[in-house]
């Protein structure tokens, strides 16, 4: 899973949303481990914290009324970055444990920012280590048009495109890489005297990918390890958006590592003004999928956004709650678009929580619109009997085709010619038994016990 190169190589929606597979459902595993050379490993997130579970997607909320009307009451408050809600997400430690959080922060302070000459130095290096996986890819291609046309060669050929087309390369990818090597030199072997000079060659490339990836995975978790604060100052923006702020650190870091893979010294900019965009669309990403229980829309969410900073800022020339007229005449939007956009963002409320008297749940006052009410039932039953009562006038004969053409005790009316079907007469027959019941339905004294039933 890889971004095209357009333009300066910076993320697009496409990498982060729902059109890519391999990253947008994966998460990766949020481990620490330590190696030679004191480099963590790009495989894993740069967080060495357990996740703590999001306290802000909790919509239990007791007492409240299940119907609400969206109101800017509050709402703008989403863009204050109080810096308590920093302190408040923090996992309480018991006694005697060991704060991870706190070991995090603090290693910042033996991992210094880079000066311009250490970035270029390993943004030089890791280049070069890249240029050189693209130059023994190309070479393991042209040997593979060597072999005879095989299916499996054809297969073999397009994986190694692929992987050459590639911006970047993690850890995961070089470890494909070398396992389609390794099956190249396999399959080699058994094409003749051609394929096994093949194979020999196949197996040098491997050899050398995997002593190169050193030279591509070093200076990238380097550059990784030494920019962890800027992802810090990023996730703050973001406080009170509905993620623990851990969590926004450790989405942070994920596209901090993408950005040391794709990063390309040569166009001439900083390492951190690149990478801050990575960062920033990775956050924003979670936020969108993660904040919530119903996921909202990217857009919808970056129009709350716009939305809130206007209601705060018209809040405090207007001195009142803006309406959603006013709010939608600066962000050019309409009112009923506005307020839209804010009963998006109502958190929904739990069946199971309790009601105002605490002795019921929600779900107990929540009518079954399948069954009827007591009230319906009890009429329904008497109006039975009154027609039962009115019907005695009527033969049996009659009484079947009264009910049958008017669906009475029934889903829905039947024609006459389903109901000539069912007593085996012609439909003519039943309009006339039809006439004559209706004729004796409007007798003056039937017609006022009918007038009872409405």
């Amino acid at each position: 899973m890889e971004v095209s190169g357009r333009g300066w190589g910076l993320p697009d929606s496409s990498w982060f949303g729902q059109t890519d597979p391999g990253f947008g459902q994966v998460r990766l595993p949020l481990t620490l481990n330590v190696r030679k050379g004191n480099f963590m490993t790009t495989l894993q997130a740069t967080s060495p914290f357990k996740k703590i579970q999001e306290n802000s997607t909790s919509s239990l909320r007791k007492g409240r009324s299940m119907k609400r009307t969206p109101s800017l009451r509050g709402y703008s408050n989403r863009v204050d970055l109080d810096m308590d809600q920093e302190e408040s997400s923090k996992s309480i430690a018991e006694p005697g444990s060991i704060n991870l959080e706190s070991m995090y922060f603090r290693g910042f302070r033996s991992r210094p920012l880079l000066n311009a000459q250490e970035e270029l130095a390993l943004a030089t290096r890791l280049y070069q280590g890249t240029a050189n996986l693209r130059s023994l890819l190309a070479e393991a291609i042209q040997f593979t048009q060597r072999l005879d046309k095989h299916p499996e060669v054809e297969v073999f050929q397009e994986e190694l495109k692929k992987f050459l087309e590639l911006n970047g390369y993690s850890a995961p990818i070089v470890e494909e890489i070398v396992e389609c090597l390794s099956d190249i030199e396999s399959f080699s072997a058994t094409c003749g005297k051609a394929g096994q000079k093949a194979s020999l060659r196949f197996a040098d490339i491997r050899r050398s990918v995997e002593e190169g990836r050193v030279e591509i995975e070093e200076p990238k978790d380097a550059l990784v390890q030494r920019n962890l604060r800027l992802v810090v100052d990023v996730a703050k923006r973001y406080l009170g958006r509905g993620m623990n702020f851990l969590d926004l650190v450790q989405e942070g870091n994920i596209g901090l590592m993408k950005a040391a893979e794709r990063f390309d010294y040569t166009r001439g900019f900083k390492f951190s003004t690149y990478a801050t965009w990575w960062i920033r669309q990775g956050i924003t990403r979670a936020v969108a999928d993660q904040s919530r229980t119903i996921r909202v829309p990217v857009h919808t969410n970056e129009a709350s956004t716009k939305i809130a900073k206007t209601a705060q800022r018209l809040a405090q020339q207007l001195d009142r709650e803006p309406t959603f007229e006013e709010i939608g005449q600066h962000l050019e939007m309409t009112g009923d678009r506005v307020k839209e956009t804010i009963e998006a963002f109502q958190e929904p409320i739990s069946l199971d929580a309790p009601s105002v008297d605490g002795e019921t749940e929600i779900g107990e006052l929540i009518p079954d619109l399948a069954c009827q009410s007591p009230d319906e039932e009890v009429s329904r039953k008497s109006n039975a009997q009154w027609l039962n009562q009115i019907f005695q006038i009527l033969t049996p004969r009659e009484q079947q085709v009264i009910r049958l053409r008017f669906g009475i005790g029934m889903d829905e009316p039947w024609t006459l010619e389903q109901v000539g079907r069912s007593m085996s007469v012609t439909r003519e027959r039943i309009r006339q038994i039809e006439v004559v019941a209706l004729k004796k339905l409007k007798e003056s004294h039937v017609k006022a016990m009918l007038a009872e039933i409405q």
